[in-house]
């Protein structure tokens, strides 16, 4: 059978390692977790692999083009190391096919990427790239088989548990999990079902995708009486600052506006709000403008818009060619493209430079979006550089660790043009972070920042 393998996530748990390699590329030996799990499949016949690829798709690409059978095989050295033969080979008789599913996507998404390369497929098997087993697996495959299930998977007893299953006495899934004995998925074969058959096991291995074991929960209280005080105090939320939200979305969902003098601008600025707002919000259409960039750039400019292009229903990416840094002095046909961009779209949120941003293209951008979306929502962005004009925010978004990590990745990856500039590194993009999140009582630790100069209640 084919196997579909995940190996494109960021990996946010093992930074220490992933700020180079994906997690799938962590060896164990002399080799990666992928390799051995492949090694896996191959021993019960299973030699046909689809690896959604993602962040660092090229490491892993690179790791079998140039692929060294010597080191995990028997091989003969003659005439002083100029010549080899090898006794065996291990991935000969393999067939890899290397899909790149996109840098941000989810394991479903992931999945629909390389559906063509199992829909004709009665049954296929697929799992996560960072986990191993010594699961007799012809057994659980037949099991499967008699089920008459839609999709099987197995599952073992972790020291922290996320992904929860109820197994019933006939290995049937029942719901999510109530009590204590409670099991975590390490691989599955992802099809959509209302009913799945799971297997246990405790010979599975596989790194902890998050360093929480339980949601925290608040009760809300009684209100204290004139003298302040209360019977019994409930827990204390980890904010108490006032929470806003869009309100309900028009029909179809959200229209967003991103617009950014550079390639890399609204990205540094809002990523993370955007990797947020994407998969928590309906987002119908999401116009993403670029309007200056050489090649490079322009090209950075693409890679840098796609992943958030991808989540929304309708992605737009406006590219345009203005000088940079001379936006003030070449500022009629960039006010002709703002006028033009206004009868095109209606968006329910703007995002757009801050206004007292030093950076003179950074500037007018701000101010030309005020000319012509001066009825909108429009939050401004910062981007932290030597001129130390980043301003008193007003509204926070707050992120996650994941979010956060996934935003600075992002960048790091996407913008290899950038990364021997002082200012651009990780450790300034989380700082901007923290800060911020201080200022907004995050529960995290961290936000984003923007600029509301009009907001209506």
């Amino acid at each position: 059978m084919k196997v579909v393998l995940f190996c494109g996530g960021l990996g946010t748990r093992l930074r220490e390692y992933t700020g180079e390699i994906p997690k799938p590329m962590v060896k164990i030996g002399y080799r990666p977790i992928l390799w051995h799990l492949m090694k896996y499949y191959a021993h019960f016949g299973h030699k046909e692999f689809i690896l959604c690829l993602g962040y660092k798709a090229d490491v892993v690409k690179q790791f079998f083009l140039n692929y060294e059978e010597w080191v995990s095989n028997d091989f003969t050295m003659t005439k002083g190391g100029r010549e080899m033969r090898l006794e065996n080979s291990d991935i000969e008789d393999w067939k890899i096919t290397f899909v790149d599913t996109g840098l941000s996507s989810n394991i479903g998404q992931r999945l629909v990427a390389v559906k063509r390369y199992v829909e004709d497929d009665e049954m296929f098997l697929a799992n996560y790239s960072d986990g191993l087993t010594d699961l007799d697996l012809p057994t659980m495959i037949d099991t499967f088989r008699g089920s008459g299930k839609t999709a099987s998977f197995l599952a073992a007893r972790p020291s922290q548990s996320f992904h929860l299953v109820c197994g019933g006495r006939s290995s049937t899934t029942s719901g999510p999990a109530t009590s204590s004995s409670m099991r975590r998925s390490t691989g599955s074969s992802p099809s959509a079902s209302s009913s799945a058959t799971g297997t246990t096991s405790s010979g599975a291995w596989t790194p902890s995708r998050s360093s929480r074991s339980s949601p925290i929960c608040t009760i809300r209280g009684r209100r204290p009486g004139s003298s302040g005080s209360s019977g019994s105090r409930s827990p204390r939320p980890a904010s108490d600052m006032l929470k806003l939200g869009l309100g309900p979305p028009p029909q179809g969902g959200y229209e967003l506006l991103c617009l950014g003098a550079h390639s890399d601008d609204i990205e540094i600025g809002c990523g993370g709000a955007l990797f947020r707002l994407l998969r928590e919000l309906p987002v119908a259409r999401l116009t993403w403008v670029v309007l200056s960039g050489n090649e490079a750039r322009a090209k950075e400019a693409r890679e840098g818009a796609r992943p958030f292009l991808e989540m929304a229903r309708e992605g737009r990416l406006v590219q345009k060619s203005f000088r940079d840094g001379f936006f003030p002095y070449t500022a009629v046909p960039i006010k002709e493209f703002f006028e033009e961009l206004k009868r095109e779209v209606r968006p329910d949120l703007v995002l757009t430079h801050y206004r007292e941003d030093r950076h003179q293209d950074h500037r007018l951008v701000s101010d030309l979006t005020y000319n012509s979306f001066r009825d909108h929502l429009v939050l401004e962005y910062e981007i932290p550089k030597f001129d130390g004009d980043l301003g008193r925010p007003n509204t926070y978004v707050t992120l996650d660790e994941e979010r956060c990590q996934e935003k600075i990745a992002h960048l790091m990856a996407a913008f290899g043009t950038q990364r021997d500039k002082r200012w651009f590194s990780e450790d300034t993009f989380r700082a901007m972070l923290r800060l911020r999140g201080i200022e907004a009582a995050s529960p995290s630790g961290f936000a984003e920042a923007f600029h509301g100069r009009k907001l209506v209640f």
